[in-house]
Parts: C-alpha cells; sequence; structure tokens
C-alpha cells in the first residue's frame, strides 16, 4: 500500500505507545512504553483508571509501575512536566478474589440455551472464565465483573461451578437439563433428595416429567429407585441418568401400584438424575434407597431392618482353608419369610435356603476349602419389609485339661464344640457333660489319627 502519513513524536511531548501485559491482578508490574516519561521515577505520575500507582523504575522511553489497591479495568495515563498521554487501549484488572455465584437463570434449560450467572469477581474477559454444568464445559458467550452468559452444554443436571485465575464457585441451586426429548417447559417439578432419605412427593400434569437429583458413588451396585402411592392417571414411567446425562436406568414402565426398580451399578461418582414420567395428571412418593450392607465378622450379630419394599441384605466376610462356619438367622418379622443365599469368592452358591417367620434358619457352610471373600444375601419374599437378626459363627475349638471343668456354650443352631487334650497311652478315662439341651446331642472322640 501506499505511505499516506508518518507521525513523529518528540521527546518533549508524552504519549504511551504500549502496555505489557495489557491485564493483570493487584500488584502486578506492568511495563508502559512511550516517550517524553523522566528518568526520575518520583516525577512521573501513573494512574490505572485513576488511581495512582507506584513507579519502580523509569527512562525516557519506559516506565515499570505496579497495579495499585483499589484499580479497576479503564486506561493508564502518565503525567509529567512535560504533559500528559493516555494509553491507546484500556489495561484490564484481573479479579484477586475468588468468583461468587448469587444466582442464575433460567433454573431449567435444554442445551444450546443461554443462561445468565450473577455474583461478584467474575473476569471481564469470557475466555478468563470456566463454567462447567454438572461435568461437561460451557461456553462462556459474554461476561462482566458481575455477570456471566453462558450456553448450555449437553450434560446431566447439577450445579454450576465458576474458576477464573482466582479461584473457583459452585452455585447453591442446582441447574436441571431435561433429557431429550421433553423441553423446559415440560419440567412440572424438581428437586435433590439423598439415598435413604424419607421420599418426595412429586404432583405432574399428564405428559409432565418430575427431576430429582441425588449423589451416588461409583461402583455402588446396591441402589434402587422406588414410587409409591402413585396416583397418575395411566401410570408412568421411571428412568435415571449418569452425570454426563447418558442413560444409566433406561424408561421402565410402572402402573398404580407401588414399584420399585434396581438401577444398575454406578459406573462414576457424581450427582444422578431420577426422572420421573406421568402419563397422566397425579402425584407420586418417589424416593432413592440401597441395600442394607457391609461386613460381618465371625461371632457378631447384626440387626437388618427392611424398610423398602425389595431391598435386600449384603454382607461379605473374608474366611480362611480350613474354617468351619454357620449362619443363623433369628427373631424374623418379615410377612412371608425370606431367602437365605451365600455365595463363594467366584460367585458359586454355597447355600440357598428358605426361611421363615419367626424362627429363621441355622445352616452350617460347607467346610472352607477356598479362601476368599464370600457374601451372604438376606431377601425378603413378598418385597416385605420388617426385621430380622443376622449371625455368622464358627465352631468353638479350645484345649481341654484333665480333671479340670470347661462351661460350654453353644449359642447357634448346628454350632460344635471341638476340645483337644493330650493323655497318656494305657490310661483309663472318662469325660462327663452335664446340662444338655432337651433336644440332645452327640460326643464323639477321635484319636490323634482322626480315626
Amino acid at each position: 500500500g501506499n505511505l499516506l502519513s508518518v507521525t513523529r513524536r518528540s521527546g518533549s511531548q508524552v504519549s504511551i505507545l504500549a502496555l505489557a501485559p495489557s491485564r493483570g491482578r493487584i500488584g502486578a508490574a506492568v511495563t508502559i512504553t512511550g516517550a517524553g516519561f523522566s528518568a526520575t521515577p518520583a516525577a512521573n505520575t501513573v494512574r490505572f483508571n485513576g488511581v495512582a500507582a507506584v513507579v519502580t523504575s523509569a527512562s525516557p522511553n519506559a516506565l515499570a509501575a505496579t497495579v495499585p489497591q483499589g484499580a479497576t479495568t479503564g486506561p493508564v495515563t502518565v503525567t509529567t512536566t512535560l504533559g500528559s498521554a493516555t494509553s491507546p487501549g484500556p489495561f484490564t484488572v484481573l479479579v484477586s478474589e475468588p468468583p461468587r455465584i448469587d444466582s442464575f437463570a433460567p433454573a431449567i434449560a435444554t442445551p444450546g440455551t443461554a443462561i445468565t450467572i450473577t455474583g461478584a469477581n467474575f473476569d471481564q474477559e469470557p475466555v478468563g472464565n470456566q463454567v462447567v454444568a454438572n461435568v461437561a464445559q460451557a461456553f462462556v458467550a459474554a461476561a462482566t465483573a458481575e455477570t456471566l452468559t453462558a450456553i448450555v452444554p449437553a450434560t446431566g443436571s447439577g450445579k454450576l461451578r465458576v474458576t477464573t485465575g482466582a479461584g473457583s464457585a459452585v452455585s447453591v441451586a442446582d441447574l436441571f437439563i431435561p433429557p431429550a426429548p421433553y423441553s423446559a417447559s415440560s419440567v412440572g417439578a424438581t428437586g435433590r433428595t439423598e439415598i435413604d432419605a424419607p421420599p418426595r412427593a412429586l404432583a405432574l400434569a399428564g405428559g409432565q416429567i418430575g427431576m430429582l437429583l441425588f449423589e451416588g458413588v461409583g461402583g455402588d451396585p446396591s441402589v434402587s429407585v422406588a414410587v409409591s402411592g402413585a396416583g397418575f392417571s395411566g401410570g408412568g414411567k421411571v428412568s435415571v441418568r449418569r452425570p454426563d446425562g447418558s442413560v444409566l436406568l433406561a424408561p421402565t414402565a410402572f402402573a398404580g401400584a407401588d414399584a420399585t426398580v434396581r438401577v444398575p451399578t454406578l459406573p462414576v461418582s457424581g450427582t444422578y438424575a431420577l426422572v420421573v414420567e406421568a402419563n397422566g395428571t397425579g402425584a407420586a412418593n418417589v424416593g432413592v434407597w440401597r441395600d442394607i450392607g457391609g461386613t460381618v465378622d465371625v461371632d457378631t450379630v447384626v440387626d437388618l431392618n427392611f424398610t423398602n419394599p425389595g431391598q435386600e441384605a449384603r454382607f461379605t466376610f473374608v474366611a480362611t482353608a480350613g474354617q468351619n462356619l454357620g449362619i443363623d438367622i433369628s427373631a424374623v418379622t418379615l410377612p412371608a419369610g425370606g431367602q437365605l443365599v451365600v455365595t463363594g469368592p467366584a460367585g458359586n452358591v454355597v447355600i440357598n435356603s428358605a426361611f421363615g417367620t419367626p424362627a429363621g434358619i441355622g445352616v452350617r457352610l460347607p467346610a472352607i476349602a477356598t479362601a476368599g471373600t464370600y457374601t451372604v444375601r438376606v431377601v425378603p419374599n413378598s418385597r416385605g419389609t420388617g426385621t430380622a437378626k443376622l449371625a455368622l459363627w464358627s465352631d468353638l475349638v479350645a484345649p481341654l485339661a484333665v480333671d479340670t471343668a470347661k462351661d460350654l456354650t453353644i449359642r447357634y443352631r448346628l454350632q460344635r464344640a471341638q476340645f483337644t487334650f493330650a493323655f497318656t497311652s494305657g490310661l483309663p478315662m472318662g469325660m462327663r457333660v452335664v446340662g444338655l439341651p432337651s433336644t440332645g446331642a452327640r460326643l464323639l472322640i477321635t484319636r490323634p489319627d482322626g480315626a
């Protein structure tokens, strides 16, 4: 192209050519290049959007200054005895305090919808803010210190997180993202619950959905959802969405009666969405619960309380080869009894026995041949609720001395006692057992060779 003009900047005229960097936090060092500056730092007055700054070094063509406390985004000015100059562009002051989220709107939005986040200490450049909805990053379209405009990504419902260079903030409220093909106007009820919390009431019109969020732990195989008191005309469907919005439990139909649906093992830790679809107007109580579970130790009694229809108990124990163990279920209040299932380390069924109410059952496991982790399942029949006691026991094994009495307490059905003693060959021997139960018992004495 053609050279149209040449601008000469006299050393007797103050001018600002550039700021490096052009954005930074309070306390950051900034180099101002130009002309007409004083070589004496104190002879230069530098202001960031009107707030005076400290000049740490100076030459006729460059000044080093520190962004002052209280500075805001705006022009930088330099004043010397020769005059004043203003920077060609603003200096952007990055916030030093972590962001704060006060609110956002709308509360229900589909992917691609713009939402406005209101708060404080946001970066005024969109790229300086990272907005995450549940597990997916949202595009930030516009930013000021108090508001952000973000585009809802394709993800699951949950909290919003805003991160700047000064820190992060998480919203108190949840953003609800209805699954396709539903729109925001299709959502008739929203809320948050916890696993094993009391059910939440959802009132919906026909064709609407209700969304309940809950936190899950990856690897949990024992979560179920329950719909009770379902008064939707024509029933409905229940489903569960992963944190990324994909389907974990496909829509499962329920009618007017109470329904319990077991959820597949949770793949990751995070916020899951329980979605209830109503075929007709009505209301239902919706909850999320997990099976009773944990570990059980030998000679320990565990109280089982089945409060939800369809709930099971799953306990594990570690056994070593050669152990003689058994299980006793007692004090049963389940209306239709239940089933006791014990599986081995390889998933093989060791015990599968029915038990009644109130007696329960006592079983003796086959001698442990394979060491490892065993699983005990107690499954109420007919989705019953009630209580029971579960005990894992081992045979009593102890030494016995000649001419010494030994107290013996058999606490569980089918439990045995084994005592060992040393004796000299050829000497007479006798043994007396008193206080046996009315049902009797067997007394066996074996030689050192087992015969």
